[in-house]
């Protein structure tokens, strides 16, 4: 951000400045974001003792959260034959119950390994 600033002093006009503010902002935002969900999914895996959690990426999220009627998932774990999603509104885990039907896992998921201690 640091390094933003001191670009934008240098230049000789400045009208392109709001401009690329914002551009570094939206990127060091969606880095911290994406950092901070891993790790707080990581976190309530373990807690629930899930042997993995496949997910999508924060931004994808965001993009898809404000549906009214939503299938598709932030981020699910598999124990036993039982589905869990993921709720960035509670920061944890809530069950699936099998009568829920649908490809909830579609698209470019990542794999977040939960070590054991």
């Amino acid at each position: 951000m640091v390094a933003a600033i001191v670009l934008f002093q240098n230049l000789s006009t400045r009208r392109w400045s709001p401009a690329l503010s914002m551009i570094v902002g939206f990127i060091a935002f969606s880095c911290v974001a994406e950092f901070s969900s891993t790790r707080s999914m990581c976190s309530a895996a373990q807690l629930h003792d899930f042997e993995q959690v496949q997910r999508h990426t924060f931004i994808w999220s965001m993009r898809n959260t404000p549906r009214e009627f939503q299938l598709e998932l932030h981020a699910v774990a598999y124990v036993d034959r039982r589905r869990f999603g993921w709720s960035y509104s509670e920061l944890d885990f809530y069950e699936i119950q099998p009568s829920v039907s649908g490809d909830v896992t579609n698209g470019k998921l990542l794999t977040c390994p939960v070590t054991r201690p």
